[in-house]
């Protein structure tokens, strides 16, 4: 989707945007409003070593040099621990180099720009009922982060509604009748991350519709170029958009998982013998 441009956005600039929160990774770059190249990074090599050759080779084929990179995107989580950290890193790395700057975007908000808004037509359904898109990311021993969104079929995108919570699926789907009880839905959609009998069966019951989450360079940097075009130029000054790269951090719904085993097995050993420390007999 092309965004149309504000006039404090360089028709001409150029931007980078990472989405690696999940299996299958990918990056892409773009000049002003248009979608230059989209890749695949395969999730069997997602480190540093090839992603940035990535990069290298993306820009090279785009004519473009990397100095020439003027704002990163780069999705921050929830999402894997390993992919979230890297796409921080990189981010850091080429704003720290080449002088880019970066925007933070919330994986959900990357699966909400992939999910097409119901438009508005001749129905009035549309414009009297609302449509729900629940985002449903990082689901882990029965628990998910949740994260809700409204249409505006008018403009033809998804607006937040909510900051975000760990709920287990019972949970979520009760708050979300008990929201919307006095005001029937035209749609709601769920986009997880995880499509288990559970969800479908959820689904079936309330006529809901489940879609699995789709994790894309190329929404990544549509929400980015959005979020630049949609900072008010009498209000805010561009720059009001990006974050310093010492700013720059990964958004985990829980503690990683690599870091909870690592305290249980500090909190399981024994501590070190010292002067004061009794002799077991």
């Amino acid at each position: 989707m092309a965004a149309t441009l504000a006039s404090h956005l360089k028709p001409d600039a150029i931007t980078l945007a990472l989405e690696l929160s999940s299996r299958s990774g990918s990056v892409a770059v773009g000049q002003g409003s248009t979608l230059l190249a989209v890749e695949q990074v395969d999730k069997s090599s997602r480190h540093a070593d090839e992603v940035m050759p990535t990069i290298a080779r993306m820009f090279d084929s785009c004519g473009l040099q990397p100095t020439q990179l003027d704002s990163i995107f780069v999705s921050i989580g929830p999402g894997g621990f390993t992919g979230i950290r890297l796409g921080v890193t990189i981010a850091k790395m080429l704003a720290l180099s080449v002088g880019a700057g970066i925007v933070p975007i919330r994986t959900s908000e990357v699966v909400a720009e992939s999910v097409p808004v119901p438009l508005l037509d001749q129905s009035a359904d549309l414009q009297i009922k609302p449509s729900v898109l629940h985002v449903v990311l990082a689901s882990k021993r029965g628990q998910s982060w949740c994260v809700s969104f409204e249409a505006d079929p008018t403009a033809g995108v998804w607006n937040r509604r909510s900051e975000g919570t760990i709920a287990e699926l019972e949970t979520f789907v009760t708050q979300h009748l008990n929201t919307y009880s006095h005001q029937p839905t035209h749609s709601t959609i769920i986009a997880a991350d995880v499509v288990d009998d559970a969800l479908t069966q959820v689904g079936a019951t309330h006529g809901w519709t489940i879609v699995q989450a789709d994790h894309r360079a190329e929404a990544c940097w549509n929400r980015g170029i959005r979020i630049l075009v949609d900072t008010p130029v009498a209000d805010s000054p561009l720059s009001s958009r990006y974050i310093q790269p010492a700013q720059l951090l990964p958004f985990y719904a829980r503690e990683p998982e690599a870091v909870r085993i690592w305290e249980s097995r500090r909190d399981r050993s024994e501590p070190n013998d010292g002067p004061n420390t009794p002799k077991k007999v």
